[in-house]
């Protein structure tokens, strides 16, 4: 089971790095306000997204709620869920 310490750092790096960053960004940073990741950049995240969670075994994460993210935090919890998710 994935805890969120295990996943927090992997997706603040992904974030980092699209969003050209030379530090890790907060946790309250919003992804299109504060990073300039808009609509089409954050549905792009489902990729490393779900690499993320299928490392940990387990389930990707969809366009759709990939681009339905507002804040780095909200990236990392679904991640985090995505990682912990089995299917039945």
């Amino acid at each position: 089971m994935a805890t969120r310490e295990e996943v927090k750092p992997l997706v603040v790096s992904k974030i980092r790095v699209v969003a050209h960053r030379s530090q890790d960004p907060p946790e309250t940073a919003k992804l299109f306000d504060d990073l300039g990741m808009g609509p089409t950049v954050r549905k792009a995240m489902a990729l490393p997204y779900s690499r993320i969670a299928t490392s940990f075994g387990g389930l990707p994460v969809s366009q759709a709620a990939a681009g339905a993210l507002k804040t780095v935090k909200e990236s990392i919890e679904l991640v985090l869920k995505k990682a912990n998710a089995r299917e039945s």
